[in-house]
């Protein structure tokens, strides 16, 4: 959620920082594959955010 929050403020610093700590709390799978989910999610998030507002 942090990461989401960031993201759409635009704080690319803070996203990066929060993508790495939820990758790192989720030791059952490799990193890379958590990163990439978080970053699936959140650009879904971005798009729907982005839709809604450009209307």
């Amino acid at each position: 959620m942090l990461a989401s929050v960031a993201f759409l403020e635009g704080d690319n610093k803070a996203l990066l920082k929060n993508r790495n700590l939820i990758a790192q709390h989720q030791e059952y799978k490799p990193n890379a594959m958590n990163l990439a989910t978080i970053d699936k999610i959140i650009n879904n998030i971005n798009k729907s955010y982005l839709y809604a507002y450009s209307k």
